[in-house]
């Protein structure tokens, strides 16, 4: 469930403040405040971090081979030849 907090709300748009609060099976109330979202410039994802997310979502879309091979290309850019191979993977047939 969301719930709007207009005190979060005071510190954007310079932060994107966030309460994340789970209540387990067994009643326990778990809360973190985070002044701004993971990914944005000043909380960083990792590049294994920024891997994962791009596979978990390329995966819905194109097969694990193509989203390595995506990630094998973007990798390798400078040395790349031509840029219209790697636009080719890019492209999500239906």
């Amino acid at each position: 469930q969301v719930i709007p907090d207009d005190d979060l709300a005071g510190t954007y748009p310079e932060h994107y403040e966030t309460i994340i609060e789970v209540t387990t099976t067994g009643g326990e109330i778990h809360r973190k405040r985070v002044l701004s979202a993971r990914g944005l410039p000043d909380n960083p994802m990792t590049k294994e971090e920024m891997l994962d997310k791009f596979l978990a979502l390329a995966t819905t879309v194109v097969s694990r081979d193509q989203a390595d091979e995506i990630v094998r290309m973007v990798d390798g850019a400078e040395a790349l030849s031509d840029i219209r191979d790697l636009a080719r993977l890019l492209v999500v047939k239906s």
